[in-house]
C-alpha cells in the first residue's frame, strides 16, 4: 500500500510547481504594467498621433491580459484549455510526481475515472492497493493541481511568445523609424 506521507511528498512537489508557474506569471504581468506606465508616462507618447497611441495600449493590454487570464480560479474546468494543453504535452512519459505527466496520463472526462487512472500509475510504479479515503483525497487534489499547474505552464509559454514577438517587432519598428 502506498503510504500517506508519499502521497503528500507528490502532492507538495505538484503545490510547488503551480506556484512557480504562478509566480512567473505575476512577474511578467508586473513588467508589462510597468511597461505600460512607463510608456504612457513619457513626454514621446504624448506627441505620437491617437491610432498609434491607441495600438500600443491595445499591445501592452493584451500581454498582459493572458497573464491576468492564469489568475482565473478554476481554470481547470475550461475544457477548450485543457484539450490544448493535453495535444501540447501528450508526448510526455509516465512519470507519477511530474505534474505535467500526471495531468496527460489522467487525462479524463471525469474526475473519479482520472483518480483511478492514477492509482493505476502508481500499482504500475510497485505500490499497491490504494483504498484509503484520506489518499484518494490527496489524489484528487494532485490530479487537480497537475491540471491547474500545466495549463498555467501553457499560458505562460503562449505570454512569453507574444512578449517575444512583440520585441521583435518593436526593435523593428524602431530600426526602420
Amino acid at each position: 500500500m502506498i503510504p500517506l506521507d508519499e502521497v503528500q511528498k507528490i502532492y507538495n512537489d505538484v503545490s510547488e510547481w503551480l506556484k512557480f508557474a504562478e509566480a512567473k506569471h505575476a512577474g511578467l504581468f508586473a513588467i508589462w504594467i510597468a511597461l505600460l506606465i512607463g510608456v504612457v508616462s513619457t513626454d514621446l507618447f504624448s506627441t505620437l498621433n491617437m491610432t498609434l497611441q491607441v495600438i500600443i495600449i491595445i499591445v501592452i493590454l493584451l500581454g498582459s491580459s493572458i497573464n491576468l487570464f492564469s489568475f482565473v480560479p478554476f481554470l481547470n474546468r475550461f475544457v477548450w484549455l485543457k484539450n490544448h494543453c493535453f495535444k501540447k504535452y501528450s508526448s510526455i512519459g509516465e512519470n507519477v510526481v511530474f505534474y505535467q505527466s500526471i495531468f496527460v496520463k489522467t487525462y479524463k472526462d471525469n474526475i473519479d475515472e482520472s483518480i483511478e487512472e492514477y492509482k493505476k500509475i502508481l500499482a504500475r510504479k510497485g505500490f499497491g492497493v490504494i483504498n484509503d479515503n484520506l489518499i484518494n483525497d490527496y489524489i484528487r487534489q494532485i490530479i487537480e493541481v497537475s491540471t491547474v499547474g500545466t495549463i498555467k505552464v501553457y499560458l505562460f509559454s503562449l505570454a512569453v511568445k507574444y512578449t517575444v514577438i512583440v520585441m521583435i517587432i518593436t526593435a523593428v519598428g524602431l530600426i526602420i523609424a
